[in-house]
C-alpha cells in the first residue's frame, strides 16, 4: 500500500525501505499532482464501491476502462501511463540464455525472493482456501512441497524466457480472489488472457493509468489485511508476538530482502529455543493392567528398583542438553535400572545417542542399566546404523508395537527379572 502512494498522487519518494519511502512522500506533498490523485483516487473508490455489488467480479476492469477513457478525453498529460513506465513490444518474450556474469550481483536477492515466494505460497495455502463447490470439495489437500517444485520448474524454465521470478505472492492472490476467482485453474486462464492481451491489445493497454492500477492494488492489499488473524497471532503465545512484530518492523524499516532474512531467522531461532524447551520427562508409576500414574521424576534414582521415565518432545540437538537437566542422578543409587519409554520420539540423531550412551555408562557404574522401550523403526534404524542395538544388548531395547504400553510392560517384567537374577548371583 505505501509503496503505490507515489504512483497513486505523483509524489516522487526514495529509498528502498517502506518507512523510508512514506516520509520522503510526506515531505514532498507540496509536489502533490491534482491530476494524477484524481485519477488515483477515483479508481479507489470505483474498485472498492463495486465490490459490494454484483458488479465486483468486473470492478478492476470497469475502473481501468472508465479512468482511461477520462484521461483521453480531458486530456490530462501528467497523468503517467503504462507506455510512461515501459512500452509493450506485442509479442511474446523469445528465447535468451541467462548472462552468468551477472549472477554475483543477483545472488543476494534472488535468494531472498526463493525465500519470499516459498514462506508466502506457504501462507497463502492456508489463508486463501478453494472454491466451497461439489467439484472443489473432491480436490485434495493442497500440497506445499509440490507448490515449491512447480515454483523451482517455472523459474528454471522461465529464465530462458526472460520472465520475471515467479512465486507465492499476497498482492496478486488478492486480485485474482477479488476478481472472483475460485480455484487455482485462475492462474492458467490468468496467463493465457495476459499473453492474449500482450499480443492483440498492446496499444489499449498502454493507455492504462497508473493511478488506476495503484488505486486497484491498495484495495487488493487493503483485502489481505484480516485483523482476526492478527489478533489470534498476538494471542497464541509470546514467541508469535515477537517474531510477528519485529517481521513486521524490519519490514518497514529495512529493504524487503533483508527484512526477509530477519523474519525467517528469527522464526527459527524461536522454533529451536521453543523446541529444546518443551522436552517433557514424566515418572510412570504402574498401577496393573498396563495402567500407569504419571508423576514427577525423582532427584535421586532408588536402589535395585525400575524406575519408568517417558520423554516426549523433539530429541534433536539442542533439546539433549535440556533432557540432560531433567534426568535424575544415580549417583547415590545401587543397580539404578532406568526404562526409558520413547515412543513420542521419531529422532534421536547423534547427540542423542551420545546422551544414552553416557548416561547408560552412569548407570553401569552404579551396577546399573539403560532399558529403551517404545523404540520406533526409526530410532531402531539409527541404533542399528550406529551399532547400538548391539552396544545397549539384544534384551535392552524394546520396539513399539500396535498396543499403547506392551512394550513397556515387557520392558518393566524384564528389568525386574534381571535386577532379581543380579541379586541372587
Amino acid at each position: 500500500m505505501l509503496g503505490q502512494l507515489p504512483h497513486m498522487t505523483g509524489v516522487p519518494t526514495h529509498g528502498s525501505a517502506p518507512l523510508s519511502q512514506l516520509w520522503h512522500w510526506l515531505e514532498n506533498l507540496d509536489q502533490l499532482d491534482g491530476q494524477t490523485t484524481i485519477i488515483g483516487v477515483a479508481a479507489f473508490l470505483i474498485i472498492y464501491r463495486l465490490h459490494l455489488t454484483r458488479l465486483r467480479n468486473l470492478a478492476t476492469l470497469i475502473a481501468m476502462l472508465l479512468t482511461g477513457i477520462a484521461v483521453a478525453l480531458v486530456g490530462w498529460d501528467r497523468v503517467e501511463l503504462v507506455r510512461d513506465l515501459a512500452p509493450i513490444p506485442g509479442k511474446m518474450p523469445g528465447l535468451m540464455l541467462p548472462n552468468p556474469t551477472y549472477a554475483p550481483d543477483l545472488l543476494v536477492a534472488a535468494l531472498a525472493l526463493a525465500v519470499l515466494g516459498s514462506v508466502q505460497s506457504a501462507a497463502i495455502t492456508n489463508t486463501f482456501v478453494e472454491s466451497k463447490s461439489r467439484k472443489a470439495r473432491q480436490l485434495q489437500p493442497p500440497d506445499v512441497n509440490r507448490d515449491f517444485v512447480a515454483q523451482g520448474l517455472a523459474n528454471i524454465v522461465g529464465g530462458f524466457f526472460q520472465n520475471m521470478a515467479s512465486g507465492g505472492s499476497f498482492s496478486r492472490t488478492a486480485v485474482n480472489v477479488n476478481a472472483g476467482a475460485r480455484t487455482r485453474l485462475a492462474n492458467i486462464f490468468a496467463g493465457v488472457f495476459v499473453a492474449l492481451f500482450m499480443i492483440a491489445l498492446a496499444p489499449l493497454i498502454e493507455h492504462v493509468a497508473l493511478a488506476a492500477l495503484a488505486g486497484h492494488l491498495i484495495v487488493a492489499a487493503m483485502s489481505v489485511i484480516r485483523p482476526r488473524m492478527i489478533g489470534m497471532v498476538w494471542q497464541v503465545n509470546v514467541s508469535a508476538r515477537i517474531s510477528m512484530g519485529v517481521t513486521f518492523a524490519s519490514t518497514l524499516i529495512l529493504p524487503l530482502e533483508y527484512s526477509i532474512y530477519i523474519g525467517v531467522g528469527l522464526s527459527l531461532a524461536i522454533y529451536a529455543y521453543t523446541s529444546a524447551s518443551n522436552i517433557h520427562v514424566s515418572c510412570l508409576i504402574p498401577l496393573g493392567d498396563q495402567h500407569y500414574r504419571e508423576t514427577a521424576i525423582p532427584a535421586e534414582l532408588p536402589s535395585r528398583e525400575p524406575v519408568v521415565l517417558s520423554v516426549s518432545g523433539n530429541l534433536y540437538f539442542a533439546a539433549v542438553k535440556r533432557l540432560e537437566e531433567l534426568m535424575p542422578s544415580p549417583q547415590s543409587a545401587e543397580r539404578p535400572v532406568v526404562i526409558l519409554r520413547l515412543r513420542d520420539n521419531q529422532y534421536l540423531g547423534s547427540t542423542g545417542i551420545r546422551f544414552l550412551e553416557h548416561y547408560n555408562q552412569q548407570l553401569r557404574e552404579r551396577g546399573g542399566k539403560l532399558i529403551l522401550t517404545g523404540v520406533g523403526p526409526k530410532i531402531e534404524h539409527e541404533l542399528e546404523r550406529t551399532n547400538h542395538l548391539d552396544y545397549f544388548g539384544e534384551h535392552s531395547v524394546f520396539k513399539a508395537g500396535d498396543q499403547v504400553f506392551d512394550a513397556t510392560e515387557h520392558a518393566l517384567a524384564y528389568a525386574r527379572t534381571w535386577l532379581a537374577e543380579t541379586d541372587a548371583g
